[in-house]
């Protein structure tokens, strides 16, 4: 597994400053990032959180950059409340329901949506920056995107607390034990996989045994 986005784990998160919005406003927030190589994004982990005491329906996922259309998203699921401060959310980890293809060098949106009847608050970094959609009150809890969907998305300072987990396309080895890429083996161990490993492709879409 690999990770790209504004971190690469959950041991940190955004200490900058913070953002909320309230009912009917932003509520499908999301940052711009490249892919650096191909793969299948298979979690998205976003550091957000209920505001004002609420606990909103939310869900995490993937745009096309320049389309932005949605790509996959998580199933829905409560946010906890956090607190109305810098630093004071978690980060969220949630599959996507259908793993999405990424192409290298290619940019993708990674972000959130909640409920947009309730309040939601998420801290933000020194650098970069992201983009907030508001819903129309009439879209339906649970839905990341849809035909009352605004069409303008509002500009702000600092990157959300996000990152993609993936799996990088590539050719593996399984010995029984350990489910490995090739480059990865050959550069912890300097040798070939040692005799009766099965090695598989994997070219985005499916898992192929090539010996």
């Amino acid at each position: 597994m690999a990770t790209f986005g504004s971190f690469v784990d959950t041991t940190t998160h955004p200490t900058t400053a913070f953002n909320f919005s309230g009912v009917n406003t932003a509520n499908e927030v999301a940052t711009l990032f490249t892919a650096p190589e191909k793969g299948e994004i298979q979690s998205i982990s976003c550091y957000f959180a209920g505001d004002a005491g609420d606990t909103p329906n939310a869900q995490v996922g993937v745009w096309d950059g320049p389309t932005k259309a949605l790509l996959g998203a998580s199933a829905t699921f409560v946010l906890p409340t956090g607190s109305h401060s810098t630093s004071g959310q978690t980060w969220q980890t949630q599959n996507l329901v259908t793993p999405v293809y990424v192409e290298a060098g290619a940019t993708y949106w990674l972000g959130f949506w909640r409920d947009p009847a309730k309040h939601a608050v998420w801290s933000v970094t020194a650098s970069g920056h992201f983009f907030a959609l508001t819903l129309q009150p009439s879209s339906a809890a649970g839905t990341f995107s849809g035909s009352t969907q605004d069409t303008t998305w509002g500009f702000t300072a600092g990157q959300i607390g996000v990152f993609a987990t993936y799996n990088p396309v590539g050719i593996y080895a399984d010995s029984g034990t350990t489910f490995q890429r090739l480059t990865d083996l050959q550069a912890d161990n300097g040798a070939a996989f040692v005799t009766g490993t099965k090695v598989y492709v994997d070219d985005g879409a499916t898992w192929r045994r090539i010996f």
